[in-house]
């Protein structure tokens, strides 16, 4: 078994024996987020740092990763009547922040979205310039100007259908 880690822009595959290794030169933090379909199929996407993305944030202290994929999703777009639909995926990415060295552990869900597709909220505070439902043909083009992570979230959506 090997993990993959995406370190930038690069792919790293890291083998299970060297995994703890790996993971002791980091700060590790846990994370989750959503891939939302609306009810026409409609996928939220959100633009933040020059880059297509998929809502999702750090896990609070007492909080399961499924009240954390859900409350990110509802405070970084401004959404309520959103329904888990089963863990997708779980992706490991890289960054420095402050000087320290951060292994960000996502756990991603599939989520159903029930409300009307009006103008949604992105958090300013959070860098988000945009929240937007996407058609299916939209939604390419976007993974071109995405992250690696977002990609393999994508994939493993369409593996489970």
């Amino acid at each position: 078994m090997s993990y993959k880690v995406f370190c930038d822009d690069r792919e790293l595959q890291v083998g299970e024996s060297e995994w703890l290794s790996f993971c002791s030169r980091y700060q590790l933090v846990e994370a989750a987020g959503g891939l939302v379909r609306s009810g026409g199929g409609e996928c939220l996407m959100i633009f933040r740092n020059g880059r297509w993305d998929l809502p999702k944030g750090k896990r609070e202290e007492g909080e399961s990763v499924e009240q954390t994929a859900l409350r990110e999703v509802m405070e970084e777009c401004g959404v309520g009547a959103l329904t888990l639909q089963g863990l997708l995926t779980v992706t490991y990415h890289t960054y420095t922040l402050n000087g320290v060295d951060v292994l960000k552990r996502t756990y991603w869900y599939a989520m159903r979205y029930a409300g009307s597709l009006r103008a949604l909220q992105p958090q300013a505070e959070e860098g988000i310039e945009v929240a937007e439902f996407l058609p299916p043909e939209k939604v390419a083009a976007c993974l071109e100007a995405s992250y690696g992570s977002i990609r393999e979230v994508f994939a493993a959506e369409k593996a489970k259908r």
